[in-house]
């Protein structure tokens, strides 16, 4: 900080001079903000803590935080326990897999993701090409600690605990070592493993990197607005009236669009399989 300048005057009376001598202060290290622009995918089994640590991860970077599990109960109107006993894993799949391509249509967000999301090799492109992956990873210890505190977990319903998760770890973990950075989510608090990723998210270049085609299209864009004529053109095709130049949206497309629950006829019943639920465009998510 610079203290009150004091004015001198050369003796050859030249112009004035002015002399500032600086003040010593104690002062913190500052810390340029990372901002992500890509959405951070959190990867990582049951119990690796992802939506705890995302939620905190996404207030610390000022992001909107999405937990892909709670979005495709919405969609489906179903917990994911009963999508499970109702439709079976290969719906549940298929519906993740398209939930999730949704979300990483968003700007960029905290996206919590399933255990078996990134196992998936369509998601896990469409992250490669969308996001900046991180994934949580514990040991199996903290994982029996923390999933013996809630019995809703599907893969865990029948067996032993310890060892369903033993050979998740033995199989899963080699998938995950292919995501873009890598947390240790211990006993610790969740603020420190925050921390920890916020570090080795900034030093990941591919987080600040824009996902594939979002430069191009602000090119185009750019292109477009700088040219007065072709600015001029896009707004002639554009209809006058969009509400009235749409068409009526048909119910299945209702139930497409604004995720509506299937309708009782098509509920679990005797004699109907799993196959005709979910052949229903509501089942599609």
């Amino acid at each position: 900080m610079l203290v009150p300048l004091e004015r001198a005057r050369e003796k050859s009376g030249g112009d004035p001079v002015e002399i500032g001598t600086a003040r010593s202060t104690r002062r913190t290290a500052s810390v340029q903000r990372f901002v992500p622009i890509r959405t951070i995918v959190l990867v990582g089994l049951m119990g690796a803590g992802k939506t705890k640590v995302g939620r905190r991860l996404a207030a610390r970077l000022d992001l909107a935080f999405f937990d892909s599990d709670h979005e495709i109960e919405k969609a489906a109107g179903e917990t994911i326990e009963e999508i499970f006993a109702n439709r079976g894993e290969r719906v549940f799949r298929d519906g993740e897999r398209r939930v999730i391509a949704r979300l990483l249509g968003q700007p960029a967000h905290v996206l919590a993701t399933g255990g078996g999301a990134f196992m998936d090799a369509t998601t896990r492109a469409l992250i490669g090409r969308r996001g900046v992956s991180l994934w949580l990873r514990a040991d199996l210890d903290v994982l029996v600690a923390r999933v013996s505190r809630r019995g809703n977990r599907p893969l865990l319903k029948d067996g032993d605990t310890r060892a369903i998760l033993a050979d998740l770890i033995e199989r899963r973990y080699p998938v995950y070592a292919l995501a873009d950075t890598t947390v240790d989510s211990s006993e610790g608090s969740p603020e420190s493993t925050v921390t920890r990723a916020i570090v080795a998210l900034a030093s990941c270049p591919l987080a600040a990197t824009p996902p594939d085609g979002e430069e191009q299209r602000r090119r185009a864009r750019r292109t477009r607005l700088s040219d007065p004529r072709r600015a001029a053109a896009d707004r002639d095709r554009r209809p006058r009236d969009s509400a009235a130049a749409a068409p009526a949206p048909s119910r299945h497309r209702l139930r497409r669009e604004r995720r509506l629950p299937l309708p009782r006829s098509l509920a679990r019943q005797p004699g109907r399989s799993r196959d005709h639920i979910s052949r229903h465009p509501a089942a599609a998510w």
